[in-house]
């Protein structure tokens, strides 16, 4: 018997036994970040299946398309015109991956619209009537053209294979929502859930969340949240797949 080897061995495992009793004893950090840190040894380490990639395209808002187009955030007619190109190229499924909170508008559109409203309530004699009409013409084509976001709402496909972002703010609350959340959020949360008193895992709280207008929600095959959870050393290791809201 290699009685040498036997006592390096035995050494070795004493050593490693001492660094966990230690880390124990100091507390739960040092191990989690041990685990981390094996963790991220063994995701380098693992050889990658891209499987389907190949299929799959990536439309980023990167530097040469923000010098070709302009400064972000960009008129949602671009994000409309995008869309389109993508129904037109047969896309299966489409992830827009922008929150759309928020109403986008022109600031002279108000205006137009006021204008539209002045010259139909108007009245005007017979002999300009035609003049009238192309005058309403043109206010109406304006309208189309300032109101990016109904072009963005058009542009989604018939099929609904759009899928927009949501975002949650977490936290615990004992008071009921100031309102709740529209059907076309609602229809994405889960009806049958199996609650075990041993599970402790289960779905984080949440207090409030943005979702986009109704406009474009309304007409998508779905909506998903964008949370990120970070670990303590601001690395992201995994994906919260679901958020508790107020009971949902």
């Amino acid at each position: 018997m290699n009685w040498g080897l036997l006592k390096k061995d035995w050494a070795f495992a004493l050593a490693i036994s001492l660094v966990f009793i230690i880390a124990t004893i100091s507390g739960t950090p040092v191990l989690e970040k041990m685990e981390r840190v094996a963790y991220d040894a063994g995701v380098g380490l693992t050889s990658r299946n891209l499987g389907e990639a190949d299929r799959i395209a990536i439309i980023a808002i990167d530097d040469a398309s923000i010098e070709r187009i302009g400064n972000w955030p960009w008129s949602r007619s671009e994000l409309a015109g995008m869309v389109r190109k993508m129904a037109k190229a047969n896309a299966k499924v489409v992830g827009l991956q922008v929150f759309l909170s928020e109403p986008q508008q022109d600031a002279g559109l108000n205006q137009v619209r006021k204008l539209k409203k002045y010259v139909a309530q108007s009245k005007f004699p017979r002999s300009v009537r035609k003049r009238v009409w192309s005058i309403q013409r043109q206010l109406r084509a304006a309208e189309r053209a300032m109101d990016v976001d109904a072009q963005l709402a058009r542009a989604i496909p018939l099929d609904r294979n759009l899928y927009m972002p949501m975002y949650f703010e977490v936290g615990e609350s004992l008071e009921k929502p100031e309102e709740t959340l529209p059907r076309f959020v609602r229809r994405n949360k889960l009806t049958r859930i199996r609650e075990s008193k041993a599970n402790s895992n289960l779905p984080i709280s949440t207090i409030r969340a943005d979702y986009p207008l109704a406009k474009f929600g309304q007409v998508t095959a779905g909506i998903g949240h964008l949370n990120l959870s970070p670990d303590a050393d601001g690395g992201i290791r995994k994906e919260v797949l679901l958020y508790e809201h107020y009971g949902e």
